[in-house]
């Protein structure tokens, strides 16, 4: 899909051309997980459009904030949660952890996907608890240094966006002698204070490591997790697209799961609100 390039006066105005409500997101591939979120939570068909870059999405959120103005984003929370840096508007939509792969990649998920590759008689239920709890030890002390990272603005690329760099060939979870090596790398860059706020800010949240990893570097780990189950079902370990992972998995999470979680109900209750409120500003005769 290709990205626009509006003000935010003009994109104020977009839902005149398209008939519908608008929401505004980074990517392309946000597009499908903001449309199937309202239309399932919703029963409502919203235009979604990609800006292209996260700094124009915030543009147009403070356009919201300051103009009142008729349109709806949606933005990846980063760790905006953890640090308590998120706008508060009801046309200003998050994600529930740090981006929406954090959502679709949840245990569930993935043993629901893994089965359909391996075709084996019940899902890798047990496989992927290893995995989560591998992950949930592993990557915690590092992830306090991204964090930290992330509240000092200090531009260190600390975990990157791929797991697989911290793995070793033939190995499907990170390894965690490859984690500490690359803590020590960035540790003189941090003093211990600045560590220990992050691990704090990380507690405080009560989120769990894979809610606030970063989607891209989750995305790659699952992968490696699904082609593993494949090799251990005795079949070829399938080349899975990362497009061709995303879609089946939002699939699942809006419309097959069958978990009453409170991500989904964040997600719906958001999406709710946000479009009663777009009303309400079109009511008003808003931009």
């Amino acid at each position: 899909m290709s990205t626009l390039s509006h003000t935010p006066r003009g994109a104020a105005t977009a839902h005149v051309f398209w008939g519908k409500p608008v929401v505004y997101v980074e990517g392309s591939e946000d597009v499908l997980f903001w449309e199937q979120l309202f239309l399932h939570g919703c029963h409502e068909a919203v235009k979604s459009l990609s800006v292209g870059e996260r700094q124009a999405l915030l543009g147009y959120a403070e356009y919201i904030q300051r103009e009142d103005a008729t349109m709806m984003v949606a933005l990846d929370a980063e760790y905006g949660r953890i640090l308590a840096t998120l706008v508060s508007h009801e046309r200003i939509l998050y994600t529930y952890g740090h981006s929406m792969e954090n959502t679709l990649y949840c245990p569930a998920a993935l043993a629901q996907i893994a089965h359909r590759y391996t075709r084996e008689d019940a899902p890798p239920f047990e496989m992927v608890q290893k995995w989560v709890l591998h992950m949930e030890t592993t990557l915690r002390p590092i992830l306090a240094y991204d964090v930290a990272n992330a509240m000092l603005g200090t531009g260190h690329r600390v975990m990157g966006d791929s797991g697989e760099r911290f793995m070793r060939q033939g190995n499907w979870l990170p390894v965690a002698d490859l984690l500490r090596e690359r803590v020590r790398e960035v540790a003189t860059d941090f003093a211990s204070a600045d560590i220990q706020a992050a691990e704090q800010a990380m507690r405080a949240s009560g989120q769990w490591v894979l809610l606030m990893v970063r989607g891209h570097f989750l995305t790659s780990c699952a992968n490696k997790l699904v082609r593993e189950a494949c090799s251990r079902a005795g079949r070829s370990r399938p080349n899975i697209s990362r497009d061709h992972l995303y879609s089946l998995l939002v699939n699942f999470c809006t419309t097959q799961c069958p978990h009453q979680c409170s991500q989904r109900d964040y997600y719906y209750e958001g999406c709710a609100r946000a479009l009663v409120s777009f009303a309400d500003a079109v009511a008003r005769g808003h931009p």
